[in-house]
């Protein structure tokens, strides 16, 4: 009677378990890992290309007041 007690238990707890897994719904640690990486990769690239940006403004105004002082405009 003491081994079928033990299994009624374990089988028991296992349904248990998995029915508050299913009910709870909490994302696991390496999903959670892996959305942190994503949305910091996707920041670090944002800002390099906001960077990338700025630079070819400032490029482009610096061309265009050397192309007026070679001419002579200014």
């Amino acid at each position: 009677m003491k081994a079928l007690e033990w299994i009624i238990g374990i089988i028991a707890g296992f349904v248990s378990g998995l029915t508050l897994r299913i009910w709870i719904k909490e994302p696991s640690v390496s999903k959670m890992k892996y959305d942190r990486k994503k949305e910091e990769f996707y920041d670090t690239g944002r800002n390099q290309y906001e960077d990338i940006q700025a630079t070819k403004e400032k490029m482009r105004i610096e061309a265009q007041k050397n192309l007026k002082t070679e001419r002579g405009i200014s």
